[in-house]
């Protein structure tokens, strides 16, 4: 199926100098070797943040969360080329958990109340 010219697929990237956001290694390294692809990885960083930056200097192609292309947008970055990779092996969840008793701190309770209404 061709995609708008918006996203990727893994094979778009598969000879592609990549910079990674350490974190998710393993899930990148085991999508692009299941899909019959070894990945080019370049730069391995901590944080999604200095993947960017690397990306901006032209190291290669950084793969990060969307959350991080939301908050560079919302910067107003223009240096930046963003589309988003259409790989179901590649969609994370995040989950939250807490004590049973739900004795929480203000700053706990602020933050819960934010994000699931509790």
């Amino acid at each position: 199926a061709n995609l708008p010219d918006k996203y990727l697929k893994i094979e778009d990237l598969s000879n592609k100098p990549l910079i990674i956001y350490r974190r998710f290694e393993e899930l990148i390294e085991n999508t692009f070797r299941n899909l019959g692809f070894n990945p080019l990885i370049v730069v391995r960083c901590d944080d999604a943040r200095t993947a960017l930056d690397w990306a901006k200097v032209g190291f290669g192609t950084a793969i990060v969360p969307k959350s991080a292309i939301l908050q560079v947008e919302n910067e107003g970055e223009k240096d930046i080329e963003f589309r988003e990779i259409k790989e179901k092996a590649l969609e994370t969840q995040l989950a939250i958990m807490w004590r049973r008793d739900g004795s929480f701190n203000p700053l706990t309770e602020n933050f819960l109340k934010m994000f699931i209404g509790k």
